[in-house]
Parts: C-alpha cells; sequence; structure tokens
C-alpha cells in the first residue's frame, strides 16, 4: 500500500465525508448466492473509500449488489445541487444501512403468488432457524392437511371403516384379549388411513403446485404483490426499484434509474449513435473506443429456451416484451419507463403462399397486443436487467421475451416465447466481465464459498503469486454424485478463472457456515448482521493489493499467450498468403470493402507475420524464464 494512501479501515462507513475523494479506480464483480448477496453492501462501501468504482457486475443475488453499488456510485458523481458537500457519499451511507434493514424484513420481500402460497409456505417452514425438527414437521404437516382436507379425510375414513368392518368380529367375543386385538387393529387401521390420507393430500399439493408454477413463471414469487393477496408487505421489485432510486440520489419523478443514468449523457449519446447495440457495431469493434462510459454496470443471465448466457443490457435488438405480459412482474412505473424508451417492433417479411408478408408483431399469449423491442441500453430500467439476473429457479419467476424464430422455414417464421433466468445458472462469478489483457486498473472479485474444514477464517485471500488449488467436493453418495455433476457443469468456467495467475491474488474468498446466505430466507438478524461485517473484513483484504506485481502478471501472461498464438499463425500463414490474396477482392461476403482495403489488410498482416517471424529468430524472448501457471489459451468464444 502506497504510504499517502489512508488505510481503509480508519473510514467510518456512517459518515458519508468518508466517499467523498477516493484516490484511485478499481472494478468489482460479485459472486451469485441468493441471501449470500447481503455480504455486499458494506465490502463496496468500504472499497469505496479507497477507490471510484468505474464498472460492476454481477449474477444473481451479485447483480443485486452490483446495481446499488453502481446507483451508489452515480450520486457520488452527481450529488444532489441542494445538498450538503458530502451528499455524494449519501448512496454508500444507504448501501451500510441494508444488512440491518433486512434482518427485520428478508423473508417478507418473497411473496408468492396466492394459489402457490401454501406450497411455498411448507417449504419455507424448514428454514426457520429457531424450529426443532418436530416443529417444522408438524407445521409442514398442517399445510399440507389443509390444502386438501377432504382428500386427506375420505382415505382415513375409509380405511377406518374397513379395519372396523373387520375388527368387529373380535368385540363379539367378549374376551379381554379379543377386545385388545380388536383395538390394536382399529388403531393399526387408522394410522394406515392418515398415512394414506397424507400421501394423498401431498401429491395433490405437488401435482397442484406443478400446475400452477408455469402461469406465475415458473417461479413461487414474481417478485410483485398479488391482486388476490391482502398481505402489506413491499415485494421484491417494488422495493428494488424504490432502493436504487433512493441510492442514486433521484428525485420523485426522475426514476426508475436506467443503464443510461450510470453511463452519463455523454457515453449514452455516444451509444445511440454508435449503435452499439446493433449489429452495424459488429462491423466495427473499434466504435467501442468512443464509448466510455462513468458507470459500466453489466449483469449476468441465462436464457434457458436457447440454453445460453447472456451479458445485460443486451447488445442485440431482437428481444421484445408484452406490455400484458410483463404487467405480472414488473409495477407501473417501470412498464411506464419501459414503454417510453421502446419502439415498435419491425420483424420482416416472410414468403405466405407466394407473396411476401409481415411476420406477425402479436403476442403469442395476447393476440390483440403487439410486442414492442426491448428498450436500448440507456433507456433501460436497471431493476429489470436485476430482475432478469435474480430469477432463482422455482423459487422466483424466469422473465419472458420474445423473439423471431428465424430458424423455421417460411411460412412459419413467427414469435416464440424465451424464458430468462438465473444468471448464475451458466456464470455465478462473471469476473471475465471487465478484464483486459493488460489492465489499467484492478478488477476485484469477491467468490463465496463453504467454511474450510481446516481453518475457522471466514474470509480469505491468497499470498501473492502463491498457486491455488481447488477446492475438494467429497463425494459420498448418489446425492452427492448428482450434486457435483450440476456444480461442475455450472461452475467449471469460473472456477477455473478463480485458479488462475491474474486472477487468483484479487478475488477474496468469503465463507458461509451451515445456516448463512443460500436459500436460508429466514436467518435470524444477528446472522445477517454478522453477515455483512464479514463483507467490510473481506474489502479490507485488499488493503495491500500490490497493482503493480498483479499487471506485471498480467504482462507476463499476455505475452506469453500473444506468443503462442503468433506462432501458430506463423506457421501456418503461408498456406494463407496467396488465398487471401486471391480471396479478398471477389468476396462474397464480409468484403474490406475495396481493392485498396484488400491489399492494406494484406500488407498489414504481412507486417504482423513479419513481426512473428523476428519473435521466432529471437528464440521467443517473452517465453524466457517460468510463465505465470497455470497457462491460459487465447482463443475465440462468442460474446455473450
Amino acid at each position: 500500500m502506497p504510504a499517502t494512501l489512508r488505510p481503509m479501515a480508519d473510514f467510518d462507513l456512517t459518515d458519508p465525508a468518508s466517499y467523498t475523494a477516493p484516490e484511485l479506480e478499481a472494478d468489482l464483480v460479485m459472486k451469485g448466492g441468493i441471501t449470500s448477496g447481503l455480504v455486499y453492501p458494506l465490502a463496496a462501501s468500504r472499497l469505496a473509500t479507497r477507490y471510484r468504482l468505474r464498472s460492476v457486475g454481477g449474477a444473481s443475488a451479485g447483480a443485486i449488489a452490483a446495481a446499488l453499488t453502481g446507483a451508489a456510485e452515480y450520486r457520488r458523481r452527481h450529488p444532489r445541487p441542494s445538498g450538503p458537500v458530502t451528499d455524494g457519499g449519501a448512496g454508500f451511507l444507504k448501501l451500510t444501512e441494508i444488512p440491518d434493514l433486512m434482518g427485520a424484513k428478508l423473508s417478507s420481500l418473497f411473496v408468492p403468488s396466492v394459489p402457490l402460497r401454501r406450497a411455498y409456505e411448507a417449504f419455507t417452514t424448514w428454514l426457520e432457524p429457531g424450529w426443532g425438527f418436530g416443529k417444522k414437521l408438524r407445521v409442514t404437516l398442517v399445510k399440507v392437511v389443509g390444502g386438501a382436507p377432504l382428500l386427506f379425510a375420505l382415505p382415513v375414513v375409509l380405511v377406518v371403516a374397513l379395519g372396523t368392518w373387520v375388527a368387529v368380529p373380535l368385540f363379539g367375543v367378549g374376551t379381554a384379549s379379543t377386545v385388545t386385538a380388536a383395538v390394536l387393529q382399529l388403531i393399526l387401521w387408522l394410522l394406515l388411513g392418515l398415512v394414506i390420507g397424507l400421501v394423498v393430500a401431498a401429491l395433490r399439493l405437488v401435482l397442484r403446485t406443478l400446475k400452477d408454477l408455469p402461469a406465475n413463471g415458473f417461479g413461487f414469487c414474481n417478485g410483485q404483490p398479488d391482486p388476490a393477496s391482502f398481505g402489506t408487505d413491499v415485494p421484491l421489485t417494488p422495493w428494488l426499484t424504490t432502493w436504487l432510486d433512493e441510492v442514486a440520489g433521484l428525485a420523485p419523478g426522475e426514476g426508475p434509474l436506467t443503464f443510461g443514468h450510470l453511463y452519463g449523457a455523454q457515453a449514452s449519446q455516444a451509444f445511440r449513435d454508435l449503435q452499439l447495440d446493433t449489429h452495424l457495431a459488429e462491423e466495427s469493434p473499434l466504435k467501442l473506443r468512443d464509448f466510455n462510459p462513468e458507470i459500466d454496470l453489466k449483469l449476468m443471465t441465462t436464457c434457458l429456451s436457447w440454453a445460453r448466457p447472456y451479458a445485460l443490457p443486451f447488445r442485440t435488438r431482437i428481444f421484445h416484451f408484452c406490455p400484458e405480459c410483463w404487467k405480472r412482474y414488473f409495477h407501473a412505473p417501470v412498464l411506464e419507463a419501459l414503454l417510453a424508451g421502446s419502439s415498435p417492433a419491425s420483424l420482416g417479411t416472410q414468403r405466405v403462399n407466394g407473396e411476401q408478408m409481415p411476420i406477425s408483431d402479436a403476442c403469442v399469449h395476447h393476440p390483440d397486443t403487439k410486442v414492442r423491442v426491448l428498450p436500448s441500453a440507456p433507456d433501460l430500467p436497471v431493476v429489470v436487467g436485476v430482475r432478469m439476473s435474480l430469477s432463482f429457479p422455482v423459487l422466483l419467476s424466469a422473465i419472458p421475451l420474445q423473439a423471431v424464430d428465424y430458424g423455421r422455414q417460411d411460412p412459419h417464421k413467427g414469435l416464440v416465447e424465451l424464458w430468462f433466468s438465473d444468471g448464475g445458472i451458466t456464470s455465478n462469478f462473471p469476473i471475465h466481465f471487465f478484464d483486459s489483457m493488460l489492465p489499467t486498473r484492478p478488477t476485484f472479485g469477491i467468490n463465496l464459498a463453504d467454511k474450510h474444514p481446516d481453518t475457522d477464517d471466514m474470509v480469505y485471500l491468497q499470498e501473492t503469486n502463491q498457486t491455488r488449488f481447488p477446492r475438494l467436493r467429497p463425494i459420498t453418495s448418489v446425492m452427492g454424485l448428482l450434486s457435483s455433476v450440476f456444480n461442475a457443469a455450472q461452475s467449471w468456467v469460473d472456477g477455473m478463472a478463480v485458479l488462475a495467475p491474474g486472477f487468483r491474488d484479487r478475488v477474496v474468498e468469503l465463507r458461509t457456515a451451515e445456516g448463512e446466505g443460500g436459500l436460508n430466507l429466514k436467518m435470524e438478524p444477528s446472522t445477517i448482521t454478522a453477515l455483512g461485517k464479514r463483507g467490510d473484513e473481506a474489502a479490507q483484504e485488499f488493503e495491500d493489493f500490490d497493482f503493480d506485481n498483479h499487471r506485471w502478471i498480467r504482462y507476463r501472461t499476455a505475452m506469453g499467450d500473444l506468443t503462442d498464438l503468433l506462432d501458430r499463425m506463423h506457421r501456418v500463414f503461408p498456406s494463407y498468403r496467396g488465398f487471401v490474396a486471391d480471396r479478398a477482392p471477389g468476396a462474397s461476403g464480409y468484403r474490406l470493402g475495396s481493392q485498396a482495403a484488400s491489399a492494406a489488410d494484406l500488407a498489414a498482416t504481412e507486417q504482423l507475420m513479419e513481426t512473428a517471424g523476428a519473435w521466432a529468430a529471437q528464440d521467443y524472448p517473452a517465453m524466457g524464464g517460468p510463465l505465470p501457471n497455470p497457462r491460459p489459451i487465447l482463443r475465440a468464444v462468442p460474446r455473450q
């Protein structure tokens, strides 16, 4: 740590003045973990005492924290004109309130749809931290029986009647032994009837839940209040919308907070002018040089229908929303902003009965409602991105969008429904969001993990340059095997990144014990407060972060990777030289534009190959000495 920097621990997080003059810049990425996300507010606030957070990202619960952190950073950059000098720090001050606030209302944010309430309550009964097994079982049975009392009672009555018919002859004998035997038989028949009744009632509850879930977006809670409910709880989406606006310092009527607020006016206009969310942007990636947002917020979501991840906000305009469908997921202020920032759909044409006809823009569920193009990134409310990243399967509803299925042939092209769910399904820790081969500022990551078996330390950042080994997951049962299969499929990319040089030195591991975080929606207030403070401790692990050493590791890694890449290209290029010269002028697609442009391209490539040849002649200087391990591989992968 440079001697001129004040230790982060010396700042009072409850004093807005602590956030007014950070000396450095950094990016921050936070892992998903449902309620584990409560560790992030104090962590972000602590880092904000030293760093201006230029880019923030996350998935699932990490998306909530990233959005709130972006909102706080926005307020720091745009304090209220009439406020005090320290008003810019008020956003981070509000962040520090979240762990204590959640201690009283965490579970109330998850409001189930009325038809699904009984099943939801039966499930969440097992999350009650202060209840023993007996009470949990008793309450669950009451919920199950209460959902289908007649179906429960009918088997009981029938079985007891059958048992009585069998046992009555024994009463006629009149001896003590036969009466006792008859009573025991009746008790056994009653127990059998109760078991059958419970099985029938439970089966009824399960079948009804499976039937009702799709209508609620495949989740117990859609984030909105249910019109049939008389509860007073403010559900997740309205609560989050309000908090984003308050943390950002937006006055009434200025919200909801959009990605454009975070980008800033100049960058938002550049985004529109450069059309960065259309295919035109793909023709010139150098356009991104002119897009320099004040705060870059990126979130991860998963398109289940297409089985692939997407980064939010989208860099494409192929997705559409139905205002009627989205009334289930977003309340009036957000819908109004969506309608104001969107445009009518233009889906192209297809040949129908020999004529070119427009592809229908009617919603697949509401024929009288036309879909609209999802707003461009600067106009998209941040809460929409968060909600699409946060849709933990079954707990929170997935979000439907619509797009044309161009994979179909004429005349069968048309809109299809696409379901977007939790970003953590495909990348729960998108540490790659803001990376570059030669970084100009650190990108810190906060990773979540189970408590380590060998230590009581709940926060861990390994020593610089030290090799990091993966955490073992013991497999002792079939369920353990299946769980490991799921974890490997879900997390292998994120897991390998954390172990890589240039990553492991900037990712702090924040550990949780049994009963903390995860699906524990009903943690004790003291547990939630402790989790928040643990996030503060995690941020302080970066106190002595050696950015110079980090840059050296990244430089050595980048040059080693470039050496491998250029060596492979140099060896193959002789067979491409004539092909490129012949192909470029008359290519049927992806042309360079002109004969002169084709010649310039080939000349530039020749210069690059000459450089590669010079490297080879010098026996590749960048490969001298040990390179950081394990070695990454540069390769072309689809953009998210």
